[in-house]
């Protein structure tokens, strides 16, 4: 059984990564040394907080659960945590690419041509040959941007002296997200 526990841990090891390994590793150290619970269990009637052998065993091996869940937790939420981290920051380069080439097309097309556009939500998840060319409306429900998981969608709104541009890149991650840059356009004068 500790052989099979072993085996075991040493491929969970390679799936979680380092953030949480000295911990576990102290843990299996203590599992695989077969007279831990037994001298756990000595310790427990000694002081007084077990009443008999059974009890200080059962005592003794809930307490090395208790630890091997709670690290196993931590592990757990660490992991899903860089996982969020990970895709926040893929998403943000999306949003920013398209921010840069919004800028761009402003830069080579003029304002005028940039606000002759309509108010409203445009799904951008390639770049038209000019900014012109980009068709109105959300994102189909599979419309990702190449390669990905993730839509982005832009929508513009016109004042009389700028344009604000909100770009949305959304993934979900057994619930929706998304990474969000607002950006306002005025004319050069």
């Amino acid at each position: 059984n500790v052989d099979a526990l072993s085996d075991s841990w040493q491929s969970f090891k390679v799936t979680v990564g380092n953030a949480v390994i000295p911990v576990l590793n102290d843990v299996m150290e203590g599992m695989i040394n077969q007279n831990e619970i037994r001298e756990r269990a000595n310790e427990l009637l000694k002081e007084g907080i077990a009443g008999n052998r059974e009890e200080a065993l059962s005592l003794a091996a809930s307490l090395i659960s208790i630890s091997i869940i709670a690290a196993l937790s931590l592990a757990n939420q660490s992991q899903k945590q860089n996982s969020y981290a990970r895709d926040l920051a893929e998403a943000t380069k999306y949003a920013t690419q398209a921010s840069d080439w919004i800028r761009n097309e402003r830069n080579s097309l003029g304002w005028t041509a940039l606000y002759e556009l309509d108010s409203g939500t445009y799904c951008l998840n390639d770049f038209p040959a000019d900014f012109t060319l980009i068709e109105s409306g959300n994102c189909s429900q599979n419309a990702y941007i190449a390669d990905t998981r993730y839509t982005r969608q832009i929508s513009l709104t016109k004042d009389p002296d700028k344009l604000t541009v909100t770009i949305v890149v959304s993934w979900f991650e057994q619930v929706a997200r998304q990474a969000t840059i607002e950006m306002e356009l005025q004319p050069w004068h």
